[in-house]
């Protein structure tokens, strides 16, 4: 699916592109589909941190950052396991920006670990 119509769908954009490369693609696709109470969710905090992306005012900005590889992040997950995540809030505009935060950690396993 598209990157600009999967954003139209969804009321979590996580973005899961490399860095260089976030400005653009959010200006282009996901900023222009944002909607009131949508989370915007990353698994590295540099784009919001140095301001490459400002997300509006009336969306959730969230982090789930995996401390391994994608593929690791799966393997362990698929054992049973899971890989510990560094989890943030950063605009809490829905009031669930946590429970929001806590359940993609869950989802990915990140939970599980010890």
């Amino acid at each position: 699916m598209p990157v600009a119509k999967a954003c139209q769908a969804a009321d979590i954009i996580h973005v899961l592109i490399p860095d260089m490369v976030q400005a653009k693609i959010y200006k282009e696709e996901i900023g222009p589909h944002l909607s009131e109470g949508n989370a915007l969710s990353f698994s590295h905090a540099a784009a919001i941190h140095w301001k490459w992306i400002e997300a509006p005012s009336n969306v959730d900005v969230i982090m789930v950052a995996p401390k391994g590889p994608g593929s690791k992040v799966r393997e362990t997950y698929l054992d049973g396991f899971g890989t510990p995540s560094i989890v943030a809030v950063n605009q809490d505009y829905t009031k669930t920006a946590w429970d929001r935060t806590l359940g993609i950690a869950k989802a990915i396993g990140s939970t599980r670990a010890e």
